[in-house]
């Protein structure tokens, strides 16, 4: 069995259960962006854990764990989008909160007026969009990865 689900946040669980031999095998695994992570599995080459074969691999190291259902996935998954959901509407909030401080130590107020933010809108666009202005749609992907970017 084969089944590949996309999580609301845009992450990718893959479930793989098969037979081998006399053992049920069972790597399942979350994915973002290509990168793994999470993944439950009872490949037999952890034999120092507990809980030998099941393990999972997480942030780079691998932990006992049980045979783990897909329910359970499900259940973790959606503990950990919702984590990440208050974690970045925390780290919104606080990065909100600092641009307000910078702001105010400057008396910047006083030019924040929807004339003049909107200027400053188009005008910041306006250099953005000269970077990519004659780059064909390829050569603006590829220059997203780029150090050019990044130093403007």
């Amino acid at each position: 069995m084969k089944i590949k689900a996309t999580v609301k946040d845009g992450s990718v669980l893959y479930v793989t259960e098969f037979q081998a031999a006399s053992n049920q095998k069972y790597p399942i695994t979350g994915k973002r962006r290509r990168e793994m992570l999470i993944r439950w599995d009872n490949s037999p080459h952890y034999k120092n854990l507990k809980t030998f074969p099941h393990h999972v691999h997480e942030s780079g190291d691998i932990k006992p764990s049980h045979r783990i259902s897909v329910d359970e996935v499900i259940k973790e998954i959606r503990k950990r989008v919702e984590k990440d959901k208050r974690s970045s509407a925390s780290l919104l909030l606080n990065i909100q909160q600092k641009l307000r401080n910078f702001a105010e130590d400057r008396n910047w107020d006083q030019f924040h007026s929807p004339k003049n933010l909107s200027m400053a809108l188009a005008a910041e666009t306006a250099e953005l969009l000269e970077i990519f202005q004659w780059l064909t749609e390829e050569q603006s992907k590829e220059i997203i990865n780029s150090e050019r970017i990044l130093h403007r």
